[in-house]
């Protein structure tokens, strides 16, 4: 999730302020620009662009948009059994 996290604030800096939740924009961030693999199902599935985390493994980011534009992210991780992790930036 903290990985979501910085691939996330990352695009922010590069584009003045503006977040995105969105998997063209933020894949290419991420280590070896690939998804990263759930560690549940070993599949290279996650993060799950604009939806929260619902199952074991998932890592969810969904944009905050204030005034038009988005202006921070939710990213939400779920573990075995529940949701384990909520971020929440630039509110």
């Amino acid at each position: 999730a903290h990985t979501v996290a910085l691939a996330a604030e990352h695009y922010a800096v590069l584009h003045e302020g503006i977040y995105s939740d969105a998997a063209a924009d933020l894949t290419p961030l991420l280590p070896a620009a690939a998804l990263l693999r759930n560690p549940f199902t070993g599949a290279a599935t996650e993060p799950q662009f604009g939806a929260a985390a619902t199952t074991p493994g998932q890592i969810g980011i969904v944009g905050i948009v204030q005034a038009g534009a988005m202006s921070g992210y939710t990213v939400t991780g779920f573990g075995q059994d529940a949701l384990v992790v909520t971020l929440v930036s630039g509110q």
